[in-house]
């Protein structure tokens, strides 16, 4: 005679974690593999992060951070930890790059003197004949110092971030703007946003308070139709304020001087469909 057993079965957070983790993975693999990112690479990255991590996020106060203790942790060999730690080039996290194209965009867009009266961005001269005129050549330098406005003209040319008019005259086309189909412009927003959300999701899962913002809508069993529709809408409010904090954040930096601390800030949006299973 067969037993079977209906106790049910319960999951623990760690399985449920597993499981959630697998789902995250799968988009990802898939953007590896479109990539030619294989997987003995990802290893490797993998393991220098975990190291990197490790050593700078879970010291153990009043103690030096050894190779045994990142081993532990980490669950990476002693040896691959000691060479890690050895290299002064393998544990270096850059700093994150804005794109140049939406430095731009969010200057033009969000400070006062580049907006007209209805609150569009003005089409601005090119270059100022008085000092205190504003000019995009003023908006070029206030945006980096490192291109000389001409190269920054030339580049958002490039993107169709501008339109260059008559009388040297210049007008944003932000409706228009799509990062360069060059990788090196949507690997940037990539990083950054990818980057940003996984920290805000580690942060909510950790039980830090208070909690970051995190919050999304679901729906199922939509037709085609319908999710476009609500794809056209998504685009129009999550633009709308978009633009709110973008504008409120220029008049806070223009506001507070120079400051000691420095905190930087994300707000975003997204829009998924896909068939559901």
């Amino acid at each position: 005679m067969t037993v079977h057993d209906t106790t049910p079965v319960t999951s623990t957070p760690s399985d449920l974690f597993e499981k959630a983790l697998y789902r995250v993975l799968r988009p990802f693999v898939r953007l590896l593999l479109n990539q030619k990112y294989t997987y003995p690479r990802l290893i490797h990255l993998l393991k220098t992060a975990y190291v990197d991590v490790a050593e700078s996020d879970f010291p153990v106060e009043g103690k030096k951070q050894t190779v045994s203790r990142i081993s532990l942790i980490t669950g990476v060999h002693r040896k691959d930890v000691k060479q890690l730690m050895d290299d002064p080039h393998a544990l270096t996290t850059r700093h994150v790059v804005v794109p140049l194209a939406a430095s731009v965009i969010a200057a033009w867009m969000g400070r006062k003197k580049y907006l007209n009266a209805n609150g569009k961005p003005k089409i601005l001269p090119r270059h100022s004949h008085r000092k205190s005129e504003i000019s995009f050549d003023t908006l070029a330098i206030n945006i980096t110092t490192d291109l000389p406005p001409r190269s920054v003209l030339d580049e958002l040319l490039n993107q169709n971030v501008v339109t260059l008019l008559d009388n040297d005259l210049i007008k944003l086309n932000v409706e228009a703007f799509v990062p360069n189909k060059n990788d090196e412009e949507k690997i940037g927003f990539f990083e950054r946003n990818t980057h940003d959300y996984l920290a805000t999701v580690a942060h909510n899962l950790s039980g830090d308070s208070p909690p970051f913002l995190e919050r999304a809508a679901f729906y199922q069993g939509l037709s085609e139709e319908s999710a476009q529709e609500l794809e056209s809408l998504s685009e129009k409010v999550g633009m709308k304020a978009l633009r709110t904090v973008n504008k409120k954040a220029q008049d806070l930096v223009e506001r507070q001087g120079n400051i000691k601390e420095k905190r930087r800030i994300s707000f975003g949006i997204y829009f998924y469909r896909e068939d559901q299973k």
